[in-house]
């Protein structure tokens, strides 16, 4: 993803008020084990190029145990994964959620270690969420990205990458209310296939008659919706002047 860009995920099955408020400062982590492990994952088909060619991606997958029996898995890419199993918990209290992700970020600051203390963030935040059965995603509320426009924003964010494709309503207020907050961002919407023909194409409609075109619009269709690819694409490029990845 670009320096430029945030990444939002959307849905919307779960509503906000049955989440509990406030949870990274008031759900007390108590960590009992945690472990991190190289990965090799297999491609369904080679990549390859003129230089090179790809058969696996390397991956460090992290496991975080809490006392309560709760697990949560996070990962993160590497070029050159050591191939031994680090598992190295060490006592210390608990803390609320909020305290632990800040910890866990002083601890590989800057951007060389992002990916890392991602990885290590997503299975900590895995592991809260299965205790208190409350699924990741959904993640983000109309309400929600409005708050987390507001404050990328105030970062100088200029682009917005959203995932859509699920439910495309619920996508539409999502967007609203970002545009709301931020008048002047782009967009650039990854569909992750989730849409028919008629539904990427009435996201653009609509999205024109809110003065938006978006960036890029990635995967709008299934990959082996010859015509639908063909269809949006042809909408998105010569009525709106936007370039279609699929």
């Amino acid at each position: 993803m670009a320096a430029d860009e945030l990444c939002i995920r959307l849905a919307s099955s779960r509503p906000l008020a049955s989440r509990p408020p406030r949870l990274k400062e008031t759900f007390s982590v108590d960590v009992a084990a945690a472990e991190a492990a190289p990965l090799a994952v297999p491609l369904a088909a080679p990549f390859a190029i003129a230089s090179s060619r790809l058969d696996a991606v390397s991956i460090v997958a992290v496991r975080v145990e809490l006392r309560s029996g709760a697990v949560g898995w996070g990962r993160h890419p590497c070029c050159h994964p050591s191939p031994t199993r680090t598992s190295r918990p060490r006592s210390r209290p608990a803390a609320s959620l909020g305290a632990l992700l800040d910890e866990v970020a002083g601890v590989l600051p800057g951007h060389a270690f992002a990916s890392a203390t991602a990885g290590v963030e997503m299975a900590l935040i895995d592991a809260v969420a299965n205790s208190i059965h409350i699924p990741l995603i959904p993640i983000v509320a109309p309400n929600e990205a409005a708050q987390l426009t507001a404050k990328y924003r105030g970062q100088g964010f200029q682009t917005l990458k959203l995932k859509v494709g699920k439910n495309l309503n619920s996508n539409m207020e999502v967007l609203k209310a970002i545009r709301f907050v931020h008048p002047d961002c782009s967009f650039i919407l990854d569909a992750n296939e989730g849409y028919t023909a008629d539904q990427a194409i009435e996201v653009l409609d609509r999205l024109n008659e809110m003065g938006v075109t978006p960036v890029l619009f990635e995967q709008p269709v299934h990959r082996d919706d010859w015509e639908g690819v063909h269809d949006v694409s042809i909408v998105a490029m010569e009525k709106y002047k936007s370039r279609c990845c699929c």
